[in-house]
């Protein structure tokens, strides 16, 4: 007897983390799970920071959820897929353990250190050229995200 393959996909966002589990042969999903979380409070303006050990408690409880709701055997997951926020600072000391709260793509606190890195490695042409990805100079072009 062939046993039916699934498919998990996991997206940890800025706002919160969702799995779903997808029937190979269907296409259908089967199982489905959200945790939602915010930033840490009490920040001045401009600062966007998470602790990233609400993303392992949601990681956790999306999978164990979405795999309840599909009442499948874990050994029919044949892959996972995973996508996740962009840009993120987080900092690690040399055994790999988080140091501080993690610096989002959405903080606007260094637009000034922005500016002056952004002018002294030779504009944005050449920190798309260094980087792979511009440095935000305007914090209008966040303010829709937070």
């Amino acid at each position: 007897m062939v046993e039916k393959e699934y498919f998990m996909g996991v997206d940890n966002g800025t706002q919160s983390t969702k799995t779903i589990i997808v029937d190979g042969e269907t296409g259908q999903v089967v199982g489905k799970a959200a945790k939602g979380y915010g930033l840490i409070e009490g920040l001045p303006p401009g600062h966007k920071e998470q602790d990233p050990i609400v993303w392992i408690d949601a990681l956790h409880e999306t999978i164990v959820q979405s795999m309840r709701m599909a009442k499948i055997d874990l050994k029919n997951v044949k892959a996972i897929g995973v996508s996740g926020q962009q840009h993120g600072m987080v900092p690690l000391d040399k055994k790999g353990k988080v140091v501080r709260p993690v610096k989002l793509w959405n903080d606007t606190s260094t637009l000034e250190e922005c500016r002056i890195l952004t002018k002294k490695i030779g504009g944005e042409k050449a920190v798309i050229e260094h980087l792979g990805l511009s440095i935000p100079q305007d914090s209008r072009l966040l303010r829709f995200f937070g």
